[in-house]
């Protein structure tokens, strides 16, 4: 495995402190990825900035490059210019829209809940279905310390506006922007009355087939899959995107819970065989 991580970075990962048990906390991560002959890491908190705990790994690991963010979730005060600049002031270099306080992804988690309240989550639109002024204020304080910005767990269509406006404000690095405004065209292409697509954060994505067969909705993966292999897309690495799907048959005496389980169970099987697959859960 070490051959492998040889010079890799890793720009996504949770540790400890953190709100939420972590397997390891930040020096046992720079310890374990430096011993690997990884180059670097992004520490990610959901709910405070990282830039600090960064710097002081990046002296004890002169031979990595490691590097801290800020997501924008209510815990930092929301779409929030000012909690941006004093982060990068600091030296984040990374900067997440809102995550797990994203209203559309508390509205996906609480589908099936008509008693959950999430009014007081975070929409990046305004009442007319434009982005926010402060989303644009945010951009341009990201602009002006060339901060690297991701959309978080924001639905699709707010990620699509966040990355365009990103690009009119200059900033160069708006991860996943290519991948996520193709995907999501072929996502706008296949909705119908009976195909519900959700963003469910990052590159992760729901689509709801509903009154279809197994056979029908593995068709329209599978075109999908194909498309996706088929376009000019390349990751950071320069390896083709691929698209990995996991599908189940929902089970009408299952909950949520048990139906989400499954999918990421399939998800991560057709992940682990090789990606660019469909596997289809089997109970």
């Amino acid at each position: 495995m070490n051959d492998i991580l040889q010079g890799a970075y890793d720009l996504h990962i949770h540790t400890a402190p953190d709100v939420v048990p972590r397997k390891c906390d930040d020096l046992e991560l720079a310890q374990r990825m430096s011993a690997s002959g990884m180059k670097g890491f992004a520490i990610k908190c959901h709910f405070a900035e990282t830039g600090a705990r960064a710097i002081l790994l990046q002296k004890q690991f002169p031979n990595m490059k490691i590097v801290g963010g800020i997501a924008l979730n209510r815990s930092v005060g929301g779409i929030n210019p000012y909690a941006v600049e004093r982060a990068a002031q600091i030296g984040a270099k990374m900067l997440w829209f809102p995550t797990m306080d994203a209203f559309s992804y508390q509205k996906y988690h609480h589908m099936n809940d008509a008693k959950a309240d999430i009014t007081e989550f975070l929409s990046l639109f305004n009442c007319y279905g434009k982005l926010k002024e402060e989303v644009y204020d945010v951009l341009d304080v990201a602009a002006k310390y060339k901060l690297v910005v991701a959309t978080g767990h924001v639905g699709a269509n707010e990620g699509i506006a966040v990355v365009q406006a990103a690009r009119q404000k200059g900033i160069e690095h708006a991860v996943g922007d290519r991948v996520l405004l193709y995907f999501s065209e072929i996502l706008k292409g296949i909705q119908a009355e009976n195909i519900y697509a959700f963003r469910i954060g990052g590159d992760e994505f729901a689509v709801l087939f509903k009154d279809c067969t197994v056979e029908e909705a593995y068709s329209m993966c599978d075109g999908m899959r194909n498309r996706i292999e088929a376009a000019p897309l390349r990751g950071i690495d320069k390896r083709r995107v691929t698209l990995s799907c996991g599908l189940v048959c929902m089970n009408p005496y299952a909950d949520l819970d048990w139906f989400k389980k499954a999918a990421d169970s399939a998800l991560y099987e057709a992940k682990n065989n090789g990606r660019n697959r469909i596997v289809v859960y089997k109970d």
